[in-house]
């Protein structure tokens, strides 16, 4: 039994507060061989130059909620077996 596989690309840097990893996200997802199943990507905000603010001891705080919740929202709605992360997700 394979189940269902998602492939979920997440170009997130704010976690790792560092631009590049944005990139490196990107970069790893043209990289990887071709899916055969699902592919749904987590809406990030691409790095414009600006700092990242420390909110409630945490860097991008806001930002690594909403992805995580977006992220939450494509597993509930895909209900997969199995999930392949390209990038990355703060927790």
């Amino acid at each position: 039994m394979s189940g269902k596989t998602l492939r979920l690309h997440i170009p997130q840097w704010q976690g790792g507060n560092l631009e590049a990893y944005h990139f490196g996200a990107q970069l790893l997802a043209w990289l990887a061989p071709a899916a055969n199943g699902l592919v749904a990507t987590v809406e990030v905000a691409e790095p414009d130059g600006s700092k990242l603010m420390r909110e409630d001891g945490i860097v991008a705080r806001g930002a690594l909620l909403q992805q995580l919740d977006r992220a939450e929202q494509i597993l509930g709605k895909e209900a997969p077996d199995k999930v392949v992360v390209l990038g990355a997700i703060a927790s």
